[in-house]
């Protein structure tokens, strides 16, 4: 199901994979990648959810609809090929469905994947036009799994540390692990490959500790682009652990306390700004939600921001064509980027 039918090959599209716990937070994650959209340019995102999921997709798609420039898809998809691989704690089947994201996707050559459990705090634009040089990927090395290197885990029935996994069964360096929860992808050369084939024979050997991802870093490390951790800013549990980036452009809320279980957790109250204004999450009745008060506030501030993008938008097309148009885009885009500072 889509907004609209257009479909355009040469976007490079921005992928959610979610099962029904994930659904509703999708639906904010879209929601913040709107609010820092340009108006000036095309988007397309696909969300992919497991069949025979009961939601209501019409509010869904509706949440977006004041944002004409940002096309957003729901497409259905058999499951069979992850059904009963390893999971565990808040990871479920749903994560390995990144895997078959170059299958999915035949048409595409490149894909924006996000994670559900991530707002957006500044236009991907930049990262969506990011030349991948050929590499399979581009991602953020995992800022946390040097932390907790002498961790006891278990592999495969053995008891063995972090350090050990990493270097013995991974054989990638701490420094060099990636989190999988923003990867731009080249499909085409990961079709060419066979990436999905592999990764889900590697998903049926073995109980990898973090599931797709150890499996993603263990077939690509060699072949990664490593870029900012602005586009991958691994949210601590609390803010007595001072984060290293004052301003990120995706934020990531890694491991359990979600700020929709726990409004305490540490740029929490930014979730909330875009959870507030989502109709489909407020409705969305599988999942708990445990808000901050005080939000109603937040919400006509986001929506005051929506009206500032329409004049902007307006601004443009008033613009007389040729030479000073081009220079009254440049003129809105800076100022658009001076509200947008910061999330």
């Amino acid at each position: 199901m889509t907004r609209t039918a257009s479909q355009n090959p040469d976007v490079v599209p921005i992928v959610l994979c979610v099962d029904e716990g994930y659904l509703a937070p999708a639906a904010v994650l879209i929601r913040s990648i709107c609010d820092h959209s340009d108006p000036a340019r095309r988007y397309e995102v696909i969300v992919f959810h497991p069949e025979g999921i009961d939601f209501d997709a019409d509010l869904f798609l509706a949440d977006t609809s004041a944002w004409p420039n940002v096309n957003v898809r729901l497409r259905s998809i058999d499951t069979q090929k992850v059904k009963g691989l390893f999971v565990r704690a808040h990871l479920t089947e749903a994560s390995y469905l990144r895997l078959l994201l170059p299958d999915l996707l035949p048409q595409h050559h490149t894909a924006l994947y996000l994670d559900a459990d991530i707002i957006c705090c500044a236009d991907l634009a930049h990262l969506l036009d990011l030349d991948l040089g050929g590499h399979a990927c581009a991602c953020v090395v995992d800022s946390k799994i040097a932390e907790i290197g002498a961790e006891r885990v278990v592999f495969d029935g053995n008891i063995i540390t972090i350090d050990f996994y990493l270097r013995q069964v991974l054989r990638v360096p701490s420094e060099r692990y990636v989190n999988s929860g923003v990867l731009l992808m080249n499909l085409e050369g990961l079709r060419g490959r066979g990436f999905t084939s592999s990764a889900i024979k590697h998903a049926r050997q073995h109980e990898y500790i973090f599931l797709d991802q150890c499996i993603i870093n263990r077939l690509l490390s060699d072949d990664m682009m490593h870029i900012g951790q602005e586009w991958n800013f691994l949210v601590p549990m609390s803010s007595s652990n001072t984060p290293k980036i004052s301003s990120p452009r995706l934020a990531h809320f890694v491991g359990g306390n979600k700020p929709w279980e726990d409004s305490r957790r540490m740029m929490a109250d930014r979730w909330w700004l875009y959870a507030v204004d989502s109709e489909f999450f407020s409705k969305y009745p599988k999942m708990p939600k445990k808000s901050p008060s005080g939000y109603r506030v937040a919400r006509m501030v986001n929506r005051a921001k929506r009206a500032l993008d329409y004049l902007r938008l307006g601004l443009i097309f008033l613009a007389p064509f040729g030479q000073k148009q081009r220079e009254r885009r440049k003129q809105l885009a800076k100022y658009s980027s001076v509200l947008d500072h910061g999330c």
